[in-house]
């Protein structure tokens, strides 16, 4: 049986110099993949390789990524290992949506070792 997810983020703002706002889209998505909670990952300093679950004929069309809010470690995804060319998606703190289009490998590097949780959906 097919696992349903949702995701809905909410992004409001109000204040000087803005105009109140609020976005709110919501995604649905259906996953092949067996049942799968947050997963807790220990990231290594340096490049490390996160795969895909290939559990099902669906792969999964997100991944989550949900470091510690004190995290000070940058981490940054890569293609593979040695990708040494510039990446605007570091973060430290906040968690990471990353999209997915198949089944594979994608890397993360992280400045130090740290255990963040991950959630493929």
């Amino acid at each position: 049986m097919a696992n349903a997810f949702t995701l809905t983020i909410k992004v409001s703002g109000s204040g000087d110099y803005i105009t109140d706002f609020e976005i709110a889209p919501t995604w649905s998505t259906t996953s092949g993949h067996g049942p799968r909670g947050p997963e807790n990952v220990t990231l290594a300093a340096g490049f490390n390789a996160l795969t895909t679950p290939t559990d099902a004929t669906t792969p999964p069309k997100y991944c989550l990524i949900i470091p510690a809010s004190t995290s000070g470690n940058t981490k940054t995804i890569k293609g593979l290992t040695g990708d040494t060319g510039p990446s605007p998606l570091g973060w430290t703190n906040q968690m990471a949506l990353i999209p997915l289009t198949s089944a594979g490998v994608f890397g993360v590097t992280s400045t130090a070792q740290e255990v963040v949780s991950v959630l493929f959906f």
